[in-house]
């Protein structure tokens, strides 16, 4: 009645119990101590009508809370699921739930017991096992290796009882915990089955190299001819690397690549230098192990000498030509760097200057219907502007093929930004240069035929106004002699008569206008804005005149 209680898991274990509608029970964690406190001895309060008789600082801050506080408050939990049955059945939940509580905690410290001791235990041989330093004699040689072995036979075995162990509790605590409803234990992060399994295999891993190490110390201590062996491999494993090596640095290669594949090139290089330099131990190796056998008076110290002299400067060629061709891969990147970027730089702004003369173009090739002078001439105004923005194109244009001219010069090629070519924006701009005076000739040609069309309107309006009242006149007269009753019908004869010769003889008058009507409709013209008359409507109109004259006079005969 003291630890147990101290999480507050306890306490608002048994509320869930009876009241699982009041505490979710599963949303809470060990870690939140404070809280799972804070909120059963609320509840126990405001729902169940128990009084808060501890503090929640006192329990969190305690190392161990008083148990007898803490037997009274539970046993208000007793009395409040109390009453006859329910006073025992609640009875026995409280002590199952404080048995389960009990039991589990036993198993967590359990755990974290094996698991601090099995962590230390491995981090303490693991760290051995790392220490590589010589043995100072053969004796001591052997020694360590019965120390290892009986290690691998007495030490290692019961440890790796308690790591099984140590899984079989984490598991079978994980069950209890999941069917009791209660949060899912989780250990501190070094002492979790992943990290204690990870630390159980870099031990066996350090056991094994260390076994390897100390076995070879032993044999190299035990036969000088196991140095001559591992000259004789490292230089051959060296000069197996470096055969094609220095070819391959006197490549010019780089000089036909592309930015991209040069750049994939570099990091390829750069890859080159870093196993270049991962093979200088192996090169100090073969020079160490070459003055171990001088020291020891080898017999053939002269052979191992001349290979050793003709493989040191066979590296420190392969060094130099390293460097050079480093520095001449980065002075490519450098140059095709540029190029990328004045070739971005032309894509960019070749693009808007080659929509825009292709835009101007297809504008100069319209061919706009025009039915007056002002039309035409409003079309020349606009032709002319058009004409004043050509400069700061031109400007651009030029400032484009200068980039073109720069990309050149440095290295060309053909540019991945864009399908517009230099030539294509030559070919453009010449063709709208073409296209311009060709414009001016057509909009000024067809200012002089609107111009030869308006006089035929005039013509044709002067005329049309003169052959229009005339009509209507003689309409009238026609209407006049007809309906005037003071005249013999030998006098409307007469007047008939008169008016009909007067109509022959303007026939011709008539006919001429429809001629220049003619004229204007093979004009395609077919509006005048200088007379009200249509010529159909002057023809319709002449011959009902003669019709009504004749009309007339057969009615006076």
């Amino acid at each position: 009645f003291h630890t147990s209680f101290k999480d507050g898991l306890a306490f608002n274990a048994l509320i869930h119990k009876h009241r699982p509608d009041l505490i979710k029970f599963n949303n809470l964690s060990k870690e939140n101590a404070g809280e799972n406190l804070q909120l059963a001895f609320n509840v126990a309060e405001d729902e169940l009508d128990i009084p808060s008789m501890l503090d929640v600082d006192d329990m969190v801050n305690s190392v161990k809370p008083d148990e007898y506080s803490v037997m009274a408050y539970v046993s208000s939990y007793y009395h409040a699921f109390s009453g006859a049955q329910k006073a025992e059945t609640a009875a026995n939940r409280i002590s199952k739930v404080l048995q389960q509580n009990q039991e589990n905690e036993g198993m967590i410290e359990d755990y974290e017991r094996i698991a601090t001791e099995l962590d230390e235990w491995i981090k303490e041989k693991t760290a051995y096992f790392q220490d590589r330093s010589a043995p100072g004699s053969e004796s001591e040689s052997n020694e360590r290796l019965q120390t290892f072995r009986s290690y691998l036979t007495n030490e290692k075995p019961p440890k790796l009882e308690e790591k099984g162990m140590l899984e079989t509790t984490f598991n079978t605590l994980q069950t209890r915990l999941r069917l009791s409803n209660r949060p899912l234990f989780m250990p501190e992060e070094n002492k979790r089955i992943v990290e204690i399994q990870r630390l159980w295999r870099m031990l066996e891993k350090e056991e094994k190299e260390y076994e390897n190490w100390l076995l070879s110390e032993i044999q190299r201590r035990e036969q000088l001819d196991q140095l001559v062996r591992k000259f004789n491999l490292k230089c051959s494993t060296h000069e197996s690397w470096a055969e094609g090596k220095e070819e391959m640095l006197t490549s010019q290669d780089y000089l036909e690549a592309s930015l991209g594949n040069l750049l994939a090139m570099q990091k390829k290089h750069v890859s080159f230098g870093a196993d270049l330099g991962a093979h200088q131990p192996r090169v100090e190796s073969i020079i160490a192990i070459a003055g171990e056998l001088k020291e020891l008076k080898y017999p053939q110290i002269d052979e191992v000498t001349s290979r050793l002299t003709t493989l040191v400067e066979n590296w420190d060629t392969l060094g130099r030509l390293n460097d050079t061709r480093t520095n001449d891969i980065q002075a490519q990147v450098d140059r095709l760097s540029k190029v990328d970027e004045l070739q971005l730089n032309f894509a960019k702004r070749v693009a808007p200057v080659f929509n825009w003369i292709e835009q101007a173009k297809e504008d100069l090739r319209d061919e706009p219907v025009f039915h007056f002078v002002e039309d035409v001439k409003e079309a020349l105004e606009h032709h002319e502007n058009y004409k004043k923005t050509f400069g700061e194109a031109e400007a651009e244009y030029n400032s484009i093929k200068s980039i073109h001219e720069e990309i050149t010069a440095v290295c060309p090629t053909e540019n991945p930004y864009t399908h517009v070519t230099v030539d294509m924006l030559n070919d453009s701009w010449q063709e709208l240069l073409d296209l311009v005076p060709k414009r001016d000739e057509l909009l000024n040609s067809e200012l002089e035929r609107q111009r030869a069309s308006e006089n035929l309107r005039l013509k044709f309006a002067e005329l049309a106004n003169e052959v229009g009242p005339w009509l209507e006149k003689r309409h009238d007269a026609v209407g006049d002699v007809s309906s005037n009753e003071n005249l013999s019908l030998e006098d409307q004869k007469n007047k008939l008569l008169n008016i009909q010769t007067e109509a022959e003889e303007y026939r011709p008058t008539v006919q001429n206008l429809d001629a220049m009507n003619h004229d204007l409709q093979q004009r395609g013209i077919f509006e005048n804005r200088h007379t009200e008359y249509k010529m159909e409507a002057i023809r319709v109109s002449a011959d009902s005149l003669l019709q009504s004259l004749r009309s007339c006079l057969n009615e006076v005969d």
